[in-house]
């Protein structure tokens, strides 16, 4: 056998060991990607940094957006004499931060919390200024 023949046999193996080789990295990253994201995902004692507060350990933040409604024509649509006309307002923008307090871990691994949420206005965010005056109706869930 010539040297090429044989740098050309070398060069089959070593592809097929490098194809090998990599397929079972790539099963390995995957099982222990799932690995880690399924004991993330459990409500834990000891990885409630991640999920006890917000934003956190994992420094996410949560914006929300308001819209209210205006109705412009009250006694109208009370005393049945005509649809309602409504004007939106918003977006009023906010930050919301939530932090659960006294957690207690129970033997079904359930998780039984109390939630402290805090809204911030970031001025600079929203549409609308907040001086705007807004009634809304406190409905029982």
């Amino acid at each position: 056998m010539g040297l090429y023949n044989k740098l050309f046999i070398a060069s089959i193996v070593l592809t097929v060991i490098a194809v090998i080789v990599l397929i079972f990295a790539l099963f390995i990253f995957q099982v222990l990607i799932k690995a880690e994201a399924k004991s993330s995902a459990v409500l834990a004692a000891d990885n409630a940094d991640l999920w006890g507060d917000i934003p956190g350990k994992s420094k996410v933040n949560i914006f929300r957006n308001q819209y209210f409604y205006n109705l412009k024509n009250f006694d109208q649509v009370f005393g049945n004499k005509g649809a309602a006309q409504v004007e939106e307002k918003g977006p009023y923008r906010h930050l919301e931060l939530q932090k659960m307090i006294n957690l207690n871990f129970t033997n079904n691994s359930e998780v039984v919390n109390y939630n402290f949420f805090k809204f911030f206005l970031p001025a600079n965010n929203s549409v609308n200024d907040f001086t705007d005056m807004i009634t809304t109706l406190n409905l029982v869930i």
